[in-house]
């Protein structure tokens, strides 16, 4: 698939939705990895690029099913871009917490993990 095909989306979000607990990138980030299996290393990237979608577009054939959080280094922005198969998600904040982000964002992340991994559990009791 060449990159042509990929779709780009932004997403604009003040602190509180991107930072937060329980807010709609909080529960993104929950969902995706719980059902769809998505990665989030739970780090942050600092980049120099400026044009995001041009970055992205760049980096998405080494990254699928994930989440990457980057911070431009001149700018207190965060993007937390989800790389799926046909579609990229590029959410955006300016005036971030950079530790709150990265805290709340790991626990949603670990939070799909583990209910994921309880319900495989509950399913191979069910099968016995």
């Amino acid at each position: 698939m060449s990159n042509v095909d990929v779709k780009v989306e932004y997403h604009k979000l003040d602190y509180p939705e991107f930072g937060y607990l329980n807010k709609e990138l909080y529960n993104q980030m929950y969902y995706m990895s719980k059902n769809y299996g998505f990665y989030f290393s739970g780090f942050c990237a600092k980049v120099r690029d400026t044009d995001m979608t041009t970055y992205a577009l760049k980096k998405h054939k080494n990254h699928r099913h994930k989440f990457i959080l980057y911070n431009i280094r001149e700018t207190n922005t965060f993007y937390l871009i989800q790389y799926c198969k046909s579609l990229i998600k590029i959410y955006y904040c300016y005036d971030g917490k950079y530790r709150t982000i990265i805290n709340n964002l790991n626990r949603a992340y670990k939070k799909g993990r583990e209910d994921a991994w309880k319900e495989t559990e509950y399913k191979s009791e069910d099968t016995k």
